[in-house]
């Protein structure tokens, strides 16, 4: 008598079938190239991230004086030398400070000519014994008092010549500009940041596991954006920065390039931190289950998967960091079927 099945029952027999013959790979007999042997090798462990050259400290240039800008012609990225004048400061206000001191220097000279001269008619008197030696002695006192009232008007008018002129005190580059000509400013007023000479260095900020890892000495190359150049540079410093880690780093002495750093170059560093054990497998060998990487392990007694943590991928090869040994035979054919050939045993058909 002929069978028939309803289309409900005829899916589920194919769909068994189909299930039982995901089973056979397990089935067929390994060939030396359906498996890999396991090499570790020591790498070392890298670690990438944006970068970019910055100062390592600015230095602002203020107005010491109160007084009106003027003569100011610089422009953001000028180098400037040592002492050089950068601008004046004028006014009436400055001028009118600096007529002041004149006159006090004039008033102060005035008072020292005539101490000077009753000095020397206090000597000749007291040579005549008609004054005394406390005379004297009072006289030298006004005289010095002179002296001293001409020396600090000098002192505050030259200090004033000083101050009216803006003076780049280190040789450097200009960062930015906070005021312009015709600008009255109080004493302490910001004019310009200035960049010294020399003090520009690489800053990159790493998070998660690397903000832990990276340290001083760690050495690593830096790639401008659309450069082919290097820097070989090495981490000076290391700062907590947010959720994160800020190194500040300097170009090695061996570095062709280490005088081009220019202040805004940005791109890729690379850090070399410390060995690792690493395993190259093809990729095709990895099967995730769950969450977790695993690979298949051969042995005389079978095969058995194998938790395993990755690294890099490279093309069609994977690192695996942690999970292998050296002399494993790692299954690189029909991986994932051989995985889950038991998934037939374990199926259930619905009631």
């Amino acid at each position: 008598m002929p069978l028939f099945f309803s289309g409900s029952v005829c899916s589920w027999l194919i769909l068994g079938l189909s299930i039982g013959m995901v089973g056979t790979p397990s089935a067929v007999t390994m060939k030396p190239e359906d498996t890999l042997t396991v090499k570790v090798e020591q790498k070392p462990l890298l670690y990438s991230t944006y970068a970019v050259v910055e100062p390592v400290q600015t230095l602002s240039i203020k107005a010491s004086t109160e007084g009106t800008l003027q003569q100011l012609r610089l422009l953001p990225g000028a180098e400037v030398k040592a002492g050089e004048i950068l601008a004046r400061l004028g006014g009436s206000k400055l001028s009118a400070m600096q007529e002041y001191m004149r006159v006090q220097q004039k008033h102060a000279q005035t008072e020292l000519d005539l101490r000077d001269k009753q000095m020397a008619l206090t000597k000749l008197l007291l040579q005549a014994h008609r004054l005394t030696r406390a005379d004297l002695l009072d006289a030298q006192l006004k005289q010095n008092n002179a002296a001293n009232l001409l020396a600090l008007a000098r002192h505050q008018s030259r200090m004033l010549a000083i101050e009216s002129i803006i003076y780049a005190p280190v040789s450097g580059t200009i960062l930015n500009i906070q005021a312009a000509n015709g600008q009255n400013l109080a004493a302490g007023s910001p004019i310009l940041t200035l960049i010294p000479a020399g003090q520009l260095w690489l800053t990159a900020t790493f998070y998660g596991s690397a903000a832990q890892e990276v340290r001083t000495g760690m050495t690593g190359v830096f790639t401008p954006a659309g450069s082919m150049d290097t820097w070989s540079v090495r981490v000076l410093s290391r700062l907590a920065k947010g959720m994160g880690v800020q190194v500040g780093m300097n170009a090695l002495s061996s570095s062709k390039h280490r005088l081009q750093l220019e202040q805004g170059l940005a791109g890729r560093l690379v850090l070399q931190g410390g060995l690792q054990s690493v395993v190259q497998v093809p990729t095709r060998a990895l099967v995730l289950d769950q969450g977790q990487w695993w690979v298949l392990i051969q042995t005389p007694q079978g095969e058995h998967a194998q938790a395993v943590q990755l690294g890099a991928v490279h093309g069609w090869w994977t690192e695996v960091t942690a999970g292998l040994s050296d002399g494993m035979h790692v299954v690189i054919r029909d991986a994932y079927l051989r995985y889950h050939h038991d998934i037939a045993n374990n199926y259930q058909l619905p009631d």
